[in-house]
């Protein structure tokens, strides 16, 4: 086997040799069966199973090439990535000074032995590329553009990108970090860039970690579109996850999806982050060493393979590892949506009734963000898993209320404020009242049908506030005193409720 070759000096296998000519020669796809017949006719079993698994050792750990079918076929990356397309949608941070994080989203895109802050991005047509500049912020502010490239590297990749991060880090547990960053200034002022705004990024050189990029104006991207983009990539990456490289670090997945699906790489219609933070059919989780995509299962605990891990009883070959290093927890759904992240650590209070919270503020020229976390949660103390976890609810909540900020209408918010502002008052109430009930519920017998007139009322008035929230869009013929009336009908009823609720508080007294 492999004769040619067998007298060679150099410290590089016969296998490895023939793999690293097919790369050089520019084969988009290599495969076991190929590389086998490079060896000639093997007759003995035993050798041909040794020489097997030898030929897919070397093609896994091969640095210029992705697993596409891990065991038989592999995708030579530069050939994939060149001339590639991958969208980034810049947040209020980034806009509001002026750059762009690289963090993790040009890393599945380039050689994997190169940082982020090393490539080189230059906008289409433009002979100089930008420039890089520090940047300081909270561990908190920055973490989320770095997700993606684990948990298990965060340490070391802020070791690396400056040395009083590791002192830094050692006194605080949300420590002010200093990255590189690129200098997006110029351009943001030029196009006018605002949230919404995406830049199209396409891939000039993978090796080098070279890219170019062109204004992707927010405008152009339709919903319908971009729904049908992100189920091909959900599909794909349900494959990966599930079965094709389960339990692999996160960028290993993302590359294997677009080795298996090379139209996500032409024309893109969302960023990485769009479909993997911001709302997502997919956790972030973690065994004791890596950070890894698992499929959210709708009916918590129960895994797709149909036993209860919760519980002890998977047996399977899944992993449902959750431990992570000290400080960094995610998982389970800990990450996603700002309205997942609520309902497990405030159910009981909606995205809807934190909406006309927001609203209610906005019309009583109430404009300050913490005045607005302290009249949501009070005194509540949100159990947060960890730091990042929290850095994730945060950002998300503040994104929010900037949101509605820039988009609250005064003008056509007139009478449906009133309206808000009665359901906000009772809303208030009410999680005043279950709160009570949270702290007592060891010493309480209660029955679901106690709650089960108040839960009709709520459901009634969240209804409500859908309307009420979005004012602008409320026709001129609505009527709202038929609207009103109903409202305080509910309103009646639910005080009735509450009523009784207390009483049941107070009998326990």
């Amino acid at each position: 086997m492999f004769k040619e070759y067998s007298n060679s000096a150099e410290n590089v296998t016969p296998v490895e040799r023939f793999i690293n000519e097919l790369t050089d020669q520019g084969i988009k796809v290599i495969t076991v069966a190929e590389v086998m017949k490079f060896a000639g006719k093997v007759e003995d079993a035993a050798e041909k199973e040794k020489l097997t698994s030898q030929i897919i050792r070397e093609l896994e750990h091969h640095e210029s090439l992705i697993p596409e079918t891990p065991g038989e076929s592999y995708v030579n990356a530069e050939k994939l990535f060149d001339g590639a397309e991958f969208l980034i949608v810049p947040d209020a941070l980034e806009i509001d000074n002026n750059i762009l994080i690289p963090g993790h989203r040009f890393v599945p895109f380039m050689d994997q032995e190169l940082f982020p802050s090393e490539i080189t991005l230059k906008e289409a047509g433009a002979k100089k590329s930008q420039s890089y500049r520090a940047f300081t912020a909270s561990a908190e502010e920055i973490i989320r553009y770095h997700l993606l490239m684990g948990a298990e590297t965060l340490f070391d990749f802020f070791a690396a990108e400056d040395e009083e991060n590791i002192t830094n880090a050692r006194s605080s547990n949300n420590p002010q970090l200093k990255l590189a960053v690129l200098d997006m200034k110029k351009f943001y002022q030029e196009t006018q860039f605002s949230e919404g705004d995406a830049i199209m990024v396409k891939v000039i050189d993978y090796k080098k970690g070279i890219f170019e990029y062109r204004l992707e104006n927010g405008k152009m991207r339709k919903a319908a579109a971009a729904k049908a983009f992100r189920n091909s990539f959900d599909d794909v990456l349900q494959r990966v996850t599930e079965e094709l490289l389960t339990g692999e670090p996160i960028i290993n997945q993302l590359r294997c999806a677009f080795a298996n699906n090379a139209e996500l790489l032409k024309k893109p219609l969302m960023s990485l982050d769009e479909m993997l933070l911001d709302d997502s059919a997919f956790d972030i989780a973690f065994d004791a060493e890596v950070s890894t995509l698992v499929k959210r299962n709708e009916d918590e605990g129960i895994c797709d393979c149909g036993h209860d891990h919760a519980h002890g009883e998977c047996d399977c070959h899944h992993d449902h590892g959750n431990a992570l290093p000290d400080n960094v927890t995610i998982g389970s759904g800990e990450v996603g949506t700002l309205e997942e992240m609520l309902g497990k650590l405030y159910s009981m209070l909606n995205l809807v009734e934190l909406d006309a919270l927001l609203l209610d503020n906005f019309k009583n020229h109430d404009l300050d963000f913490n005045s607005f976390y302290s009249r949501a949660f009070g005194e509540n103390e949100l159990e947060f898993v960890d730091t990042m976890q929290e850095a994730c609810f945060f950002n998300a909540l503040e994104e929010r209320f900037e949101m509605m900020l820039d988009n609250y209408s005064r003008e056509h918010d007139n009478e449906s404020a009133e309206i808000r502002s009665m359901i906000v008052d009772f809303t208030m109430e009410r999680c005043q009242l279950m709160s009570e009930f949270v702290s007592m519920a060891d010493e309480l017998e209660l029955k679901p049908e106690l709650f089960e007139e108040l839960a009709e009322v709520t459901a009634l008035l969240d209804e409500a506030l859908k309307i009420v929230n979005a004012p602008a869009a409320i026709g001129e013929d609505f009527d709202f005193e038929e609207f009103r009336s109903g409202v305080e009908d509910a309103l009646e009823k639910g005080e009735e409720a509450m009523t009784v609720l207390r009483g049941v508080l107070e009998g326990n007294d």
